[in-house]
């Protein structure tokens, strides 16, 4: 399949017209590896030929590891046992440790795609060991979170987790947005989804939606797309599932990426569930499992049996009646695909899974009266859900094991299961589930005759609906990019803010009245204390009501001079200057990114500007924004590097908007610019005690290069300004925020110590 290499055949100069040719056949035999793996495998053995004579090295192990994926994909072991020591020989003689190490990340990912998993993680570990070896940062990262993606298939939750967390923190601190950071992302959201961490999915998605842009990579926007709505659906967020599920099937269909597309044709089903006749969805999940069938694709297909036998157990007697089949009709279609996705399931290993079609079977079991085996199935459930540590797919095993304890009179046990479901619940709010669980114990208290705690759990039912699922409320919190989580902490802040408040009033008023009791001995000193209280209390509201619009108008003052310090018409003339120029040399491409970051940098500040206080999160991926424009423009004057802890509650932490950027401002302005060669500039964050550090550090031209008399006043407004805000924040919370300059060997930082937990 390889061919052989004269060692006399003339190495490419370059300026051979074939190596275009080459070129091309490679990037088709890539481009139709997922989507025509015939078609790839063609396309790869004709490039190779014409390598063999006219190709570069480079070229002929691209050209032969191509062939090797697209045996994979056919199923041809024996072609791809053959030659795969031959072709790994082809990458090491090249002696370039990053393509060798993509190469050996996209063989992991060939075996991924076949469900062969011991192979998978054997060629990632390789990967990732030589990517360590030759310090090739993006590609480590690439591969960890490719071996993170496969460990959620083998039940290894956590770990993935801990991985993809991880690939993302090394791609942030490189300091730019790209497709592998954002193949990161991608696989970080659907690690946070299986976790049951659907909140944390979505923002993921949403970072890397915005990232790709509507101009970028069209398959990594369907694939994001399509996943994102998953996540929503798993909120209980149809309609904006709907939206992203139609736009990404319709980017798959384009490509040809059919398993792609009968993955939307399956969650689309899902979604009109609810509202489409019962005909059209069944219909719909029985083309997708053809499809999955017909692609040879049977771990996808257990999927879909297992949604449809849910689908069809939860159906009514007067939709099965629109359907056209009686009760019993759908009894027995119910358990029929309950047991084909779960028989699969077993066969083919896929623990993860096997709990939701547990779920599914116990389901469909417990509706035809075989509650034995109804109840064996949910106990295993919630086993593997227990070993694989979710809270919210646990506790909708409990809600499944209720019913079932129900259903056979074990009235005692049924509600320790509920309330067992709920308590999982308590640190990780997951509303679909909640309101299962609360309807189970409201059916269970009534029918124990207890019925004023069946209503307590009614009401609940009602409150968490009216209050989660209204479609305005929902869709507001998604598009402001809102977590629950998030909110839980806002909701604990302000509650202990008021608490603090409280007692503070209380506090004052319990020596207010020992004041007036002592004062009360006298008659005529009461009377002179109560004059002199009167016009005290008047005198401090009038101050009080003083001293607060004084203050709210300084905070306005200080906030409209820091956006103008931030939106500085210097670096926006410049950028703009950039972009023109780009377009001028014929480079649309570096332009139309260059231009996408502006307005991503403009749309984030002016946001930001609305808000007391943003997630550090938000601060830091504007900043990064910010860099890499100020990098493009200065045509690479720095590198920069942005180094966060990998702690999601202090990323979680809220700060004042505006305050880090006029500090890399500096630091590239005054300190790289007038330095001789390239620089560097590093933003730090760390968690200090009970303060939040946030350090920017240049190796450029420091203070002592210039004279105090010479130094630019934009540099001292800015740092003004920061003081100056800094000051009002501590006055108003009543701790220290501070800002302290460093003179370096070579070089300044600025550090901003700001209190935690605001």
């Amino acid at each position: 399949m390889l061919g052989s290499c004269s060692t006399t055949e003339r190495e490419a100069t370059g300026e051979d017209p074939q190596h275009a040719v080459i070129d091309s056949l490679l990037r088709v035999a890539v481009e139709q590896e997922r989507v025509d793996a015939a078609l790839s495998h063609a396309t790869a053995q004709r490039g190779l030929k014409l390598a063999t004579t006219h190709g570069t090295p480079k070229q002929r192990a691209q050209l032969a590891g191509s062939l090797l994926y697209s045996a994979v994909q056919l199923d041809s072991m024996a072609a791809f046992a053959r030659d795969e020591q031959a072709v790994l020989a082809q990458f090491d003689s090249i002696g370039d440790a990053i393509l060798l190490t993509r190469h050996l990340r996209r063989m992991g990912d060939a075996h991924y795609r076949r469900t062969l998993h011991a192979p998978a993680r054997a060629y990632y570990d390789r990967s990732m060991e030589v990517a360590r070896e030759a310090g090739a940062v993006s590609e480590l990262a690439e591969a960890m979170s490719s071996l993170g993606s496969l460990l959620l298939e083998t039940s290894e939750a956590h770990e993935a987790l801990a991985l993809q967390k991880s690939a993302l923190h090394i791609m942030d601190s490189l300091g730019a947005d790209s497709l592998p950071r954002i193949r990161v992302l991608s696989n970080l959201g659907y690690t946070y989804y299986w976790a049951g961490e659907p909140d944390s999915a979505i923002h993921s998605y949403r970072t890397a939606i915005e990232a790709i842009g509507p101009t970028g990579n069209q398959q990594m926007l369907a694939w994001n797309l399509m996943n994102r709505g998953v996540a929503y659906i798993e909120k209980g967020l149809y309609t904006p599932a709907i939206g992203d599920l139609h736009r990404a099937y319709g980017l798959h269909r384009a490509a040809g990426m059919m398993f792609e597309a009968a993955a939307c044709t399956y969650y689309l089903a899902y979604c009109h569930e609810h509202a489409s006749p019962p005909g059209d969805v069944i219909r719909s999940y029985e083309r997708a499992i053809a499809i999955y069938d017909s692609l040879g694709f049977p771990q996808r297909s257990m999927s879909v049996h297992g949604q449809l036998g849910r689908f069809l157990v939860d159906l009514d007697s007067a939709r099965c009646a629109e359907s056209g089949f009686s009760m019993q009709e759908r009894d027995r279609l119910s358990l029929a695909h309950c047991r084909k996705g779960t028989a699969l399931c077993r066969t083919l290993g896929f623990p993860a899974q096997l709990g939701d079609l547990l779920d599914g079977l116990c389901d469909a079991e417990r509706a035809v009266g075989e509650l034995d085996s109804a109840l064996a199935h949910a106990q295993e459930a919630l086993r593997i859900r227990t070993a694989q540590d979710f809270p919210s797919r646990t506790a909708g095993s409990y809600k499944d094991l209720g019913m079932v304890l129900h259903t056979m009179g074990r009235l005692k046990e049924a509600e320790q299961a509920y309330q067992a479901g709920l308590e999982l619940l308590a640190d990780q709010p997951h509303p679909p589930t909640e309101i299962t669980l609360h309807d189970g114990l409201r059916s269970l208290y009534a029918h124990m005759g207890r019925y004023d705690r069946a209503y307590d759990h009614l009401l609940y039912v009602q409150r968490i609906g009216m209050s989660t699922f209204s479609e305005t409320q929902r869709q507001e919190l998604v598009q402001r990019g809102l977590q629950w989580n998030f909110d839980r902490t806002r909701l604990a802040d302000s509650l202990s803010t008021a608490q603090r408040v409280q007692a503070i009033d209380a506090q004052r008023t319990i020596a207010e009245l020992k004041a007036g009791r002592a004062e009360a001995r006298s008659w005529a000193i009461a009377t002179g204390g109560l004059l002199l209280l009167a016009g005290g209390g008047i005198t401090f509201a009038l101050d009080r009501k003083r001293r607060r619009e004084r203050f709210a108008k300084e905070a306005a003052q200080l906030e409209t001079k820091a956006l103008r310090a931030q939106m500085d018409p210097h670096f926006i003339g410049n950028t703009l200057h950039a972009v023109n120029g780009y377009l001028l040399s014929n480079d649309p491409a570096t332009a139309s990114t260059m231009l996408s970051r502006f307005a991503k940098w403009i749309r984030t500040t002016l946001e930001s500007s609305r808000h007391e206080e943003v997630p550090l999160h938000d601060d830091i991926e504007a900043m990064r924004t910010y860099l890499s424009l100020e990098q493009a423009r200065t045509n690479d004057k720095f590198t920069f590097r942005i180094e966060v802890p990998d702690d999601e509650a202090l990323l979680r932490t809220r700060i004042p908007p505006m305050l880090v950027q006029p500090l890399l401002e500096n630091a590239v302005q005054h300190g790289i610019m007038p330095k001789e060669g390239t620089g560097n500039i590093t933003l730090r964050v760390e968690e200090h005690g009970d303060d939040l550090l946030i350090a920017v550090e240049d190796d450029g031209v420091g203070r002592q290069a210039t004279p105090r008399t010479e130094r630019p006043e934009h540099r001292s407004l800015s740092t003004t300004i920061t003081e100056e805000r800094l000051a009002l924040l501590s006055a108003r919370m009543g701790r220290q925020a501070s800002v302290r300059v460093v003179d370096l060997p070579q070089g300044m930082r600025v550090e901003l110590r700001l209190p935690v937990g605001w």
